[in-house]
């Protein structure tokens, strides 16, 4: 070595006759892979498949141009998942799967040298859910039935009202309507049972 980053290589060459020598010499600079100033990640947390994660790599180095890849390490695992290949930009926007991660940047010169540096953990959560109680769906089938409930009763008060229509005539489409109303609310069509009991009511 004959300084920081240089090494000297010296080669000799002797007779073995006549004992007379001769040497050459070449001087080659080691070049030092990049330097990583700094890796921010930010935000440190948010929901999985949704929160735009973004994150900014800092190196240098007399090589140029770097380029810059990065990946992140679920917690616990072995391997890492490549987000982006070595690339002229420095910086990431990504979403992630669930999980507590570290991000990794790598960044490369121009004769191939590199260096790495990882990020602060950084959480990605699974989205909010809905938590419906079984004594609140209870509350809405019987408010349901309920609801069913008088609106046959109204049917019924309409058709036997009717005197264009015959008794046994009067019976079969209350039964009809009854049987009709029931299934389209136990199947959830509320729409049409809603359209179906609308008519029947303005039918007197």
């Amino acid at each position: 070595m004959v300084g920081a980053g240089f090494i000297l290589f010296t080669v000799e060459v002797k007779d073995p006759y006549y004992g007379s020598k001769a040497s050459t010499s070449i001087e080659m600079e080691i070049a030092r892979p990049p330097l990583i100033n700094s890796l921010v990640v930010w935000p440190n947390n948010g929901t999985a498949l949704t929160t735009l994660f973004s994150a900014r790599c800092s190196a240098v180095s007399f090589q140029i141009p770097l380029l810059y890849a990065y990946k992140y390490r679920l917690h616990g695992a072995t391997k890492d998942t490549q987000l982006t290949s070595h690339l002229i930009s420095n910086e990431l926007s990504t979403t992630l799967p669930v999980g507590n991660f570290t991000i990794l940047a790598e960044v490369m010169d121009s004769l191939g040298g590199v260096s790495s540096e990882s990020s602060q953990n950084i959480e990605s959560n699974p989205a909010a859910t809905a938590v419906v109680s079984a004594e609140s769906i209870q509350d809405s089938l019987d408010y349901q039935c309920n609801s069913t409930k008088r609106v046959i009763m109204q049917l019924r008060t309409i058709v036997a009202s009717s005197n264009a229509v015959a008794e046994a005539d009067r019976l079969d489409v209350v039964t009809a309507c009854e049987q009709m109303v029931s299934t389209l609310r136990v199947s959830g069509r509320y729409d049409e049972m809603l359209r179906l009991i609308s008519y029947a009511l303005s039918t007197k």
